[in-house]
């Protein structure tokens, strides 16, 4: 009796199908873009997920800074629709709150005189913001701020 294994693998890379695009590498980094991209859908099943369409990195920020600060701080809910809470363990005169859109344009400000406040993100468009966190002007902490319907 002659037995015989025979294994196989394969390597999964990200491809794009796309009008125009270029990647560039070095040692450090990676840039890629692409331009007309015709379908966009993400198939998943309990071990494989499959994203068509533009480009979906795996890299997630939910802290985009943390200074050296005795301050404790929690923003809650986030995502958020109507209100945001931003909570401190300690007040301290100048700490104080801005929260810009991805442009960079600034869409609120305030200050944080209580130890609970609340932040009113009604008006604001849908959409992902930085929640900055400002103690005697100096950037204490920052947040991605996700606005839902």
């Amino acid at each position: 009796m002659v037995s015989v294994t025979t294994g196989y693998s394969q390597t999964i890379e990200k491809k794009v199908i796309a009008s125009a695009g270029k990647e560039f590498k070095n040692s450090s980094c990676q840039m890629s873009w692409t331009l007309g991209e015709p379908v966009i859908q993400t198939l998943s099943t309990e071990s494989v997920s499959l994203n068509q369409g533009f480009h979906q990195g795996s890299l997630k920020i939910t802290s985009v800074f943390t200074s050296e600060s005795n301050v404790q701080i929690s923003v809650y809910p986030n995502p958020a629709v109507h209100k945001v809470f931003i909570s401190l363990n300690k007040v301290h005169q100048k700490t104080a709150f801005e929260i810009y859109n991805l442009h960079g344009e600034q869409m609120k400000k305030g200050t944080l005189e209580n130890i609970r406040t609340e932040v009113d993100v009604s008006s604001m468009p849908d959409g992902t913001y930085i929640l900055n966190i400002l103690n005697s002007n100096r950037l204490a902490r920052s947040y991605r701020l996700v606005k839902m319907y």
